[in-house]
């Protein structure tokens, strides 16, 4: 039997198609390769969201290709539909399928398989991204993308160049497939897409996001709903309302900020100014018991003087998030950004990024340490035999770890937190849910 590997780069999106390949070459008759095995074909899930993630792909492959130079290595995602060239260059590389085409995926291991005399009457099929998952190796919480694409330009960002617009997947699909992560043993299911705010919007019949998320608390089996990234002009009242009242959902929502400075922000083509977000983070946390706001933030966007970066920190020191995700601005050609004149000497962004990140670690901290000596809940996705350790996250996003001789794994467990260590809390456990 033909051994496989994938390898996923980026996003929860990528992780979730790299599961959808994973299965489907499965029901090709090949098997997963194990560690230390040799492998006959290779899958790398390239990401492009930033000059660094292109860099990463190409040295993934470089990687792939010495640990395995006998395998077949197939390049796909969003790195590969948008500079397929570079990619083709690279040693080891027998096919590049662009995230466009990713459907035709199958049909390269078909020929591939066909030159083996065992499989020459096999009937082609395409890869089907839409038929979802019924497993997610590795973690306690199982991803379901439930659209794709993006109806917003920002004036940096790739994604609707390589993935194109809004196209959500119809609701009852996507209600099978959370059954069978749920029949699978996940208790936890994550939400994920590209805008997964306007969930519905390309189609009504569908329902809004918070329709979607009605119908999915009711199944059997599932203890949480969390959602993934979500912009700010995508958070609804009627989706506050629904978090606050539903207590499967997880309080917490990562709210991509970018900037702090208005005339930024209007650069960057966000759709929204410091006030709208402020005020959409004010409300959740007037609403959601224990909300926590997790975000990105860009340092040294084309034209982003010293004042505007000031009223970016002047944001974060106001928001508070649990956890800022900084990264600097990359240029990326075909966006518009690309082309502005007044781009920002590396030493000044890496600058801005240090002191970003800096900021980022002193509110982690702090606000880590509000939860001593309270009870929280979390979900158990790691268990260490050696130190007899379970690790999770709560429902609100907080890393914790606890005793424990059992490795109560998928398991809701109570527990009261003792201390803070580094970037994690740690409990002693109550008991389970």
């Amino acid at each position: 039997m033909k051994t496989f590997l994938v390898k996923n780069l980026g996003c929860k999106v990528n992780q979730y198609e790299g599961q959808v390949i994973r299965e489907q070459l499965e029901g090709r008759g090949l098997r997963e390769a194990g560690t230390n095995e040799s492998c006959d074909l290779v899958i790398v899930n390239t990401c492009t969201v930033t000059g660094e993630a292109d860099r990463k792909s190409r040295y993934e492959i470089r990687k792939l290709n010495r640990s395995f130079p006998a395998a077949r290595i197939i390049a796909t995602g969003c790195y590969a539909e948008r500079d397929k060239e570079t990619i083709r260059k690279i040693l080891g590389v027998h096919a590049v399928v662009g995230q466009r085409e990713k459907s035709r995926l199958l049909d390269y291991v078909d020929h591939w398989l066909s030159e083996s005399s065992d499989a020459h009457s096999m009937q082609r099929k395409e890869l089907n991204l839409e038929r979802g998952i019924s497993r997610f190796p590795g973690r306690a919480r199982a991803f379901i993308k439930i659209q794709d694409g993006c109806n917003k330009a920002c004036t940096f960002c790739k994604v609707v160049i390589v993935r194109g617009g809004l196209r959500s997947r119809p609701a009852d699909s996507i209600i099978q497939e959370a059954r069978r992560v749920l029949a699978a043993g996940y208790r936890e299911i994550v939400l994920t897409g590209i805008q997964l705010g306007a969930y519905g919007k390309d189609a009504p019949k569908n329902g809004a996001l918070v329709d979607l998320m009605r119908r999915l608390v009711h199944l059997e089996g599932l203890k949480r709903l969390r959602l993934s990234s979500i912009n700010p002009y995508d958070i609804s009242d009627g989706l506050i309302e629904f978090l606050a009242g539903e207590p499967k959902c997880c309080s917490h929502l990562h709210i991509p900020l970018q900037s702090g400075s208005n005339r930024i922000l209007a650069l960057m083509k966000r759709g929204y100014e410091r006030e709208e977000y402020f005020e959409r983070v004010e409300k959740l946390r007037r609403a959601v018991p224990e909300f926590q706001l997790t975000l990105d933030c860009m340092a040294g966007f084309p034209g982003e003087s010293e004042s505007d970066f000031n009223e970016t920190l002047e944001a974060l020191k106001y928001l508070k998030p649990l956890k800022i995700h900084a990264f600097p601005y990359s240029p990326r050609s075909g966006t518009k950004a690309n082309g502005f004149l007044d781009q920002l000497p590396k030493d000044i962004v890496k600058q801005r990024m240090k002191r970003i990140l800096n900021l980022g670690v002193d509110m982690r901290q702090a606000g880590m340490r509000e939860y001593l000596g309270r009870q929280v809940t979390f979900l158990v996705e790691e268990f260490d035999e050696e130190t007899e350790t379970v690790k999770g996250i709560t429902s609100n996003y907080l890393p914790i770890a606890a005793e424990s001789r059992l490795p109560l794994l998928g398991e809701i467990v109570n527990s009261s937190v003792k201390a803070v260590r580094s970037d994690l809390l740690i409990a002693s456990l109550i008991g389970s849910i």
